[in-house]
C-alpha cells in the first residue's frame, strides 16, 4: 500500500521533529538545568563571630551516595540565591563560601524517616565547609513528595575557637524531583522513544497510513482530513 502525497507530508514535516528527538535520546544529550525558584525563609545561621540572616530555600531528592535503593532530600537555606550549577555542585558551594560568597546550612533528610542524617554548614570561617551530624533538628509542618515546609534548627552551640554556632529557620519550599534518566548506546537503542521513533520510520517506508497516523497529533491530522484517503 502506498500513501498519498498528504500521508507523505505527514513522514516528512513529522520524521524532522522525530529526527531530532531521537538524535538526542541517542547520544543522551542532557538539556540544561532550568533555575529553581527559591521558597520563603526566615531565620538565622551564626558562625565565625557573626550572624547572617537567611533569606533563600531550595530542596531536591537525591539519591543516597551509600545505598542507591534510598532516597534522601537535600535542604539548603542561604544567604543568597543559588544558580543550577551551584545547587548541583558541592564544590561549587564550598568554593563560594571560601571566598566569603556563600553562608548557610545543607540539610540532609532521611526521605523514609524524614529527620536529618546530618547537616554541611558552608561559611568562610570553616574554610568552606564543616559537617555536623546528630544535633540537626527538624519540625515539619508539611512534608509531600513535591513540598516541604517547617522548622529546622541546630541547637546553640561553639566551634572549636569556642565561638557561637547555630541556625534557626523557618521556611517552605518544593522539592524538586530526581532528573529523568538518560540513556547511552544499547540502552539508548532499547528505550521507548528509540523505539517509537524507529516504528515510525518504519510505517513511512511502508506507506502504512494507519500506522504512521498512530504517532501524529491529532491537530497535525486534522490538517490533512483525506491524507488517509
Amino acid at each position: 500500500m502506498s500513501a498519498n502525497p498528504n500521508a507523505r507530508n505527514w513522514c516528512h514535516v513529522t520524521r524532522l521533529a522525530v529526527v531530532a528527538g531521537a538524535a538526542v535520546v541517542l547520544t543522551a544529550t542532557a538539556s540544561p538545568v532550568s533555575a529553581q525558584a527559591s521558597g520563603s525563609v526566615s531565620g538565622t545561621f551564626t558562625a565565625g563571630g557573626a550572624t547572617a540572616t537567611l533569606r533563600h530555600a531550595y530542596a531536591q531528592l537525591q539519591k543516597d551516595d551509600s545505598d542507591a535503593a534510598k532516597t534522601e532530600i537535600h535542604l539548603f537555606l542561604t544567604d543568597v540565591p543559588l544558580s543550577p550549577e551551584a545547587l548541583d555542585d558541592w564544590w561549587v558551594r564550598t568554593r563560594m563560601a571560601r571566598e566569603g560568597k556563600l553562608r548557610g546550612v545543607e540539610l540532609v533528610i532521611d526521605a523514609a524517616t524524614r529527620q536529618p542524617d546530618s547537616a554541611l554548614l558552608y561559611h568562610k570561617a570553616f574554610s568552606g565547609t564543616m559537617s555536623v551530624s546528630g544535633s540537626n533538628r527538624l519540625e515539619a509542618k508539611a512534608f509531600t513528595k513535591n513540598l516541604i515546609a517547617g522548622r529546622v534548627f541546630l541547637p546553640r552551640t561553639t566551634d572549636s575557637q569556642n565561638r557561637p554556632l547555630a541556625y534557626d529557620v523557618t521556611f517552605r519550599t518544593a522539592i524538586r524531583p530526581l532528573p529523568v534518566p538518560t540513556f547511552t548506546g544499547e540502552a539508548a537503542r532499547n528505550s521507548a522513544p528509540a523505539k517509537a521513533a524507529l516504528a515510525f520510520f518504519a510505517a513511512c517506508r511502508a506507506g502504512n497510513v494507519a500506522a504512521i497516523k498512530a504517532y501524529l497529533p491529532p491537530a497535525q491530522i486534522a490538517q490533512d482530513p483525506e491524507a488517509g484517503g
